[in-house]
């Protein structure tokens, strides 16, 4: 079965007040995703600081994940919530990883392995 990958940028209100804060900066993210070792699917999405996105995959198999990027000095704080809209199998799910930029970092959460790698965004 194909599952359909799909990253969509959701800017929630919090959009307007951050760029000051976070100097407008933007990061690449790029996001793999397994559960119970088989890979869901990965994508590369493109977030400005402080602003939340999110990432979703639709079917039997799906799963969303929100995200926000946040740069502390020299390594970069990703915050996201794991859920399977639709499912009861796992509630939202939230997850801090402090990454250096370029450096793939993973992290397991439940039966869900997270991979993720962010850098500056061109």
């Amino acid at each position: 079965m194909t599952i359909r990958f799909r990253a969509a940028l959701a800017c929630l209100g919090l959009a307007a007040a951050l760029p000051a804060i976070a100097g407008g900066a933007s990061y690449r993210l790029d996001a793999d995703l397994h559960h119970q070792g088989h890979a869901l699917g990965s994508a590369t999405v493109v977030l400005e600081a402080g602003a939340p996105g999110r990432l979703q995959v639709d079917g039997d198999d799906g799963y969303a994940l929100t995200l926000v990027v946040q740069p502390e000095g020299e390594i970069i704080r990703v915050e996201g919530t794991l859920s399977r809209p639709g499912r009861d199998d796992l509630a939202s799910e939230p997850f801090a990883m402090l990454l250096r930029p370029g450096a793939p970092a993973r992290m397991t959460t439940g039966t869900f392995d997270i991979g993720l790698t962010v850098e500056p965004a061109p």
